[in-house]
Formats: C-alpha cells, sequence, structure tokens
C-alpha cells in the first residue's frame, strides 16, 4: 500500500524488477509490464468458445459465466487478436497503467491507485500454506 512497511523499501517493495515489475508498466509500449517476474507476461485471446459465458470454465468461473472478461476493441479492427481484459487495452502483455481513467482502479480504493490490503490479508497471501 501506498504507506506500506516495505513501500519505498527497493528490496523488498513487491512492485519492483525483482518481483511483480514496476508498478506503472512502459507506457510507449502500451504500459506493458518489461521488468520483474511479470515481464512480457502474454494475455490470452479471447475466444467464446474458450471464454464465453457457454465454456466449459463457466461452470466453476463466476467471471466467465458473467463474462466480466471480454474481447478488448482494439484499434485495427481487421483481423486484429483481442485479449481478455475488463478494460480497453491492445498489448499481447500484462499492462499495468494503474492510473487510467478507464482501469479496474478508476475508484483508487483507500484513496490511492496503489494496492490497499491489510497486515492479515498480507500475512495470508504470503504463507506458501495457503497457496
Amino acid at each position: 500500500s501506498v504507506d506500506g512497511k516495505y513501500r519505498n523499501d527497493p528490496d523488498n517493495y513487491i512492485f519492483t524488477d525483482k518481483f511483480f515489475g514496476s508498478l506503472y508498466g512502459d507506457e510507449s509500449q502500451g504500459y506493458a509490464v518489461t521488468d520483474g517476474l511479470f515481464a512480457y507476461w502474454p494475455i490470452s485471446e479471447y475466444s467464446s468458445k474458450s471464454y464465453g459465458k457457454k465454456s466449459t470454465l463457466a461452470k466453476d468461473n463466476v467471471c466467465i459465466r458473467e463474462e466480466w472478461f471480454r474481447p478488448s476493441k482494439c484499434s485495427d479492427n481487421k483481423g486484429a487478436k483481442t485479449y481478455i481484459r475488463n478494460h480497453e487495452d491492445c498489448t499481447p502483455y500484462l499492462a499495468r497503467d494503474p492510473a487510467d481513467p478507464a482501469g479496474p482502479n478508476v475508484y483508487q480504493l483507500g484513496g490511492t491507485y496503489e494496492m490497499v490490503y491489510t497486515v492479515s490479508d498480507f500475512e495470508s497471501c504470503s504463507n506458501p500454506k495457503n497457496i
């Protein structure tokens, strides 16, 4: 979080090249994450057969059943690939632009574009027994 224990610690902050990659992706590459463990992590191409509400995954996944992730409408509609996103984005890689006004954190949970979680959330998520 913005004022978390490791926020300004270059060795332990989660959004660094050592871990998840930079909090903001590379603007010149559509905010693609280009460093860290998720550098150039590919985003699946959308197909209704695989990811639509009638796919075999829908039974066990509310996100797919309710079609939260739909193909993005990229600027090149002539054969352009479509990627599973919850907002407009045409990069084929994991993209991170926390300040995107059309992005998932447009409402700035906790008053910030950064991740907001409690100490108990962190302890639970970082415990290998819970993975």
